[in-house]
């Protein structure tokens, strides 16, 4: 027990480095022209699935069907697929690509406040003090980043706003919607379908057929490092990992990021503080 206990706080914080890193990754693939973030959404998923299907089929080939065979399962999936996985992919990525990872990320987890809201509507509580002082400061960074702390302005185009809202609002869902059937059939089995079938909507849109890429060397590791992107460390023992996968995240964007984007967050409040 102490054993998986170990080993799934280090896959669980693994993903969450690969997260971080996958994401820098897009931003460099997307704004030097080397891809769309339609292609890398398709590809990616696709080959993602593919990974995790055949990782499951060697846990149990016995039920590997079984969740197309009841109605109700099937539709979850199918669900799952479109708002849980290629949604919240493509949401992300096209925020990366209309401005960049850091934003990106910021603004995808304001999703944490959206669960809030519904667990609390679910089971008819309150939410605790540190809970709403927990969202008030997500609330001003983002307040932050959108607006420079300038009410008649906005630091971020309408387009990248509503982008990074919409994954928010699909990365909740990722997280709260396929519990039943994740329950079932288990966590690797699920991501893989997910992922497979994501990919494959994502086919008439993406056409990376069409697309030429040529990444070179460095445009090959960022591809690597956003298909290890989380599905590459995850296991099923990490779910009681969340805090520490959403930490590493964050740490692995913070420092990434931190060269490119400190000087413009100092500037604003410099610039604040010298109007007052």
């Amino acid at each position: 027990m102490k054993n998986d206990s170990v080993a799934g706080t280090v896959f669980s914080l693994l993903g969450g480095v690969f997260w971080g890193l996958g994401g820098m990754s897009g931003q460099y693939l997307t704004q030097n022209g080397i891809c769309s973030a339609e292609w890398i959404c398709c590809c990616k998923m696709l080959t993602a699935g593919l990974v995790m299907l055949l990782a499951a089929s060697f846990h149990g080939r016995k039920h590997f069907f079984d969740v197309f065979k009841n109605k109700k399962d099937c539709v979850q999936i199918l669900v799952f697929a479109l708002f849980g996985m290629l949604l919240c992919q493509y949401t992300f990525f096209k925020t990366v690509a209309l401005s960049n990872s850091a934003t990106a990320s910021t603004l995808q987890y304001l999703c944490p406040i959206l669960i809030l809201i519904y667990t609390c509507r679910r089971e008819q509580k309150r939410p605790e003090p540190k809970e709403i002082f927990c969202v008030m400061l997500a609330f001003f960074g983002v307040m932050t980043l959108v607006t420079h702390l300038k009410a008649d302005a906005l630091a971020l185009s309408p387009g990248v706003v509503a982008c990074g809202l919409a994954s928010a609002v699909f990365y909740a869902m990722y997280t709260v919607q396929p519990k039943g059937i994740i329950r079932t059939y288990g966590v690797l089995l699920m991501n893989g379908w997910g992922l497979l079938l994501g990919g494959l909507m994502m086919l008439p849109l993406a056409k990376p057929w069409r697309e030429t890429v040529q990444p070179g060397i460095s445009g090959l590791v960022a591809l690597l490092l956003i298909f290890f992107r989380r599905n590459g460390f995850r296991k099923r023992h990490v779910s009681a990992r969340r805090e520490q996968d959403r930490f590493a995240e964050g740490e692995s964007v913070c420092v990434c990021g931190a060269g490119m984007h400190c000087d413009r967050v100092c500037a604003v409040f410099a610039d604040r503080v010298h109007t007052l």
